[in-house]
C-alpha cells in the first residue's frame, strides 16, 4: 500500500523513455541522435496527429541517475526540431 506521505522512489540505472514530438520524423529522430550521441537507444516511431502535423517518436535509453535522466529530457526539449517533450 502507497502511503501518501511517501514519494515513489525510481531506482536507478533505469530504463527512460521520453515521447518526443515534432512534425518531421526524419527531424526527430536525427534530433534525438544529435542529443545521445554515443548512448545506446531504441527509437520506434508513435503516433501522428488527426491532420497530420504532429507526430511523435519513443525514445528509450539507460539513465545512471536523476540528474542524467533531467539533463536528457532538458536536451531534448531545447532541440530546434522537437516541439514537446513527455
Amino acid at each position: 500500500m502507497n502511503n501518501n506521505n511517501q514519494e515513489n522512489k525510481i531506482v536507478y540505472p533505469i530504463e527512460w523513455k521520453y515521447r518526443v514530438i515534432g512534425n518531421c520524423e526524419n527531424s526527430l529522430r536525427k534530433a534525438v541522435d544529435d542529443v545521445c550521441g554515443n548512448r545506446e537507444y531504441l527509437l520506434k516511431s508513435g503516433n501522428k496527429s488527426r491532420t497530420g502535423k504532429f507526430l511523435s517518436v519513443e525514445a528509450s535509453l539507460i539513465v545512471v541517475d536523476e540528474v542524467d535522466r533531467n539533463n536528457i529530457f532538458i536536451r531534448l526539449k531545447s532541440h530546434i526540431d522537437i516541439k514537446m517533450v513527455l
